[in-house]
């Protein structure tokens, strides 16, 4: 995800690594897909986004690896980063009678994080319940059982606000396709129309075009299926309004959301 003011410019893509199933540096000797919740930059602030990856973990372990990269900010896309503090590290157990434990260290308990706060607890909450994690569990900072993370509250219902406008759900970062991509994710976009491009290892854009969500105003489906050569290419979508002739387009701050990948 990234901010911009006025004419979008993409940049090549970056080098798809030559893995055929990338995987995060966690420990363990299966690969699991998991689903994390990072923070991107927004035209309103920092906000969460929905991460799927690789990781490493140790057989029925797939949900501590994920609350694993949720606290560190593993991730291939560089435009991602935690919502926890810088050096947090964390610990994930269960307790003799069965209840998982989250136990961070690297975070001033009882001190409040503003914003960050609520991001970092509600990317926690949506991380375990995206990858089968239990209800019902435990988080402490040193090993002290807390009832708030960074000043916000643990128990909570999900909140959408603190969303990101645009997300790019597939392909995934690093992915090798078939010539057949289908592009995919959620907008919220005044007119539920959107742009996107996609652009080749030169920098040229190949394809673009105006894309329709399902719906407007709120984060809402989309899906574009497109047929591509094999190369190198960078996806992205932008929730820049079009339906709105008035708006002097080269002061409009827009969101967006990028995907490089690889067609074989």
């Amino acid at each position: 995800m990234a901010v911009a003011v006025g004419v979008v410019r993409l940049s090549p893509p970056e080098p798809v690594p030559d893995t055929d199933r990338q995987t995060l540096p966690t420990v363990g000797d299966q690969s699991y897909q998991v689903r994390t919740y990072l923070i991107t930059d927004t035209v309103n602030g920092p906000k969460l986004i929905r991460n799927d990856t690789f990781a490493l973990a140790y057989k029925g372990k797939k949900l501590q690896a994920a609350i694993a990269a949720v606290v560190t900010g593993t991730s291939f896309d560089h435009d991602y980063r935690s919502a926890f503090p810088q050096g947090s590290s964390v610990r994930i157990k269960e307790t003799s009678d069965g209840t998982l434990l989250v136990d961070l260290s690297g975070i001033v308990p009882n001190v409040g994080y503003g914003e960050g706060g609520a991001l970092a607890a509600e990317a926690l909450r949506r991380t375990i319940a995206s990858n089968g994690g239990p209800s019902d569990y435990v988080v402490a900072i040193n090993g002290r059982p807390i009832k708030e993370l960074m000043g916000a509250p643990l128990q909570a219902p999900l909140n959408d606000q603190v969303l990101a406008p645009v997300e790019i759900s597939a392909p995934a970062e690093g992915a090798r396709l078939g010539t057949r991509v289908a592009i995919a994710g959620k907008v919220a976009s005044p007119d539920a129309v959107f742009n996107w491009a996609v652009v080749n290892a030169d920098g040229v854009v190949v394809k673009k075009g105006l894309g329709q969500a399902q719906s407007c105003c709120t984060r809402s489906p989309y899906n574009i299926q497109l047929e591509l050569p094999p190369g190198s290419y960078q996806v992205m979508v932008s929730s820049l309004p079009v339906g709105k002739p008035d708006v002097e387009r080269s002061e409009v701050q827009v969101n967006i959301d990028t995907k490089n990948f690889e067609v074989r």
